[in-house]
């Protein structure tokens, strides 16, 4: 009797107990590739001369960008454009001047070197057989460049006006590993973050009220005077 109580207990227990997992999965890029070209991109864009832009309003053409990361890069120069006082519009029609924006590269570079023995396969008559890396030293380097100029012209006849770049910008990232420890990894994304949070942040402006003149009171023509006539002579009565 007891020995069936404790297979019962045992039994509930083990139909009671459970496994839980949890799905993880990867984006298509990394996030230090990602990393990587967005500093190369804004190195690049802070080379660029924005300062003839102030107080002006200007569209940004992009048609001619097709390079990954487009969005980032066109938000760079929007924003650089902005930070020097200039109006940037959402509509070409909008605008007294045109950035006319391209891109000669936007990517990233891979470095890879290894001490030890690579992965490899080995053919064989029963599809072979692969050998795992063993590696003592091991480096992995990365390096996100960008390639960026533009020109502006005048939106009303087209003519040109001045041209800026082009402007290389570059981002490194160093992994490496010792014996099958790490990775140990160093890189230069950190500049980027101190140089934009030590740019000063201006208070606000809002726009001023539009200006309202009094009403004007319709003006009114004096009344004529009444003409005075010349007093009549007293005649003297003769007694």
């Amino acid at each position: 009797m007891r020995r069936t109580a404790l297979a019962m207990i045992g039994l509930a227990l083990l139909l009671s107990s459970g496994c839980g997992t949890r799905r993880t999965t990867d984006t298509p890029r990394t996030a230090s590739e990602q990393m990587l070209v967005a500093a190369a991109v804004s190195r690049a864009v802070e080379q660029l001369d924005f300062a003839p832009m102030k107080d002006l309003k200007v569209f940004v053409n992009d048609t001619l960008v097709d390079r990954v990361d487009k969005t980032y890069v066109v938000a760079s120069v929007r924003a650089a454009a902005w930070r020097a006082g200039g109006i940037v519009v959402e509509k070409a029609e909008e605008a007294d001047f045109v950035i006319e924006l391209r891109s000669g590269a936007v990517g990233l570079d891979k470095t890879e070197y290894i001490f030890g023995v690579p992965a490899s396969q080995i053919p064989g008559p029963f599809g072979g057989a692969s050998i795992p890396e063993v590696a003592l030293f091991k480096s992995v380097q990365q390096e996100g460049g960008s390639w960026l100029a533009f020109v502006v012209y005048r939106r009303a006849d087209r003519a040109f006006q001045y041209s800026t770049g082009p402007a290389f910008g570059w981002s490194r990232q160093r992994a490496w590993w010792l014996f099958g420890a790490g990775p140990s990894i160093v890189d230069d994304l950190t500049e980027v973050e101190k140089h934009a949070a030590t740019q000063p942040a201006g208070p606000l402006k809002p726009l001023p009220p539009p200006a309202t003149q009094p009403p004007t009171r319709p003006s009114v023509a004096p009344s004529p005077e009444p003409a005075t006539q010349p007093a009549r002579p007293r005649r003297s009565r003769r007694t």
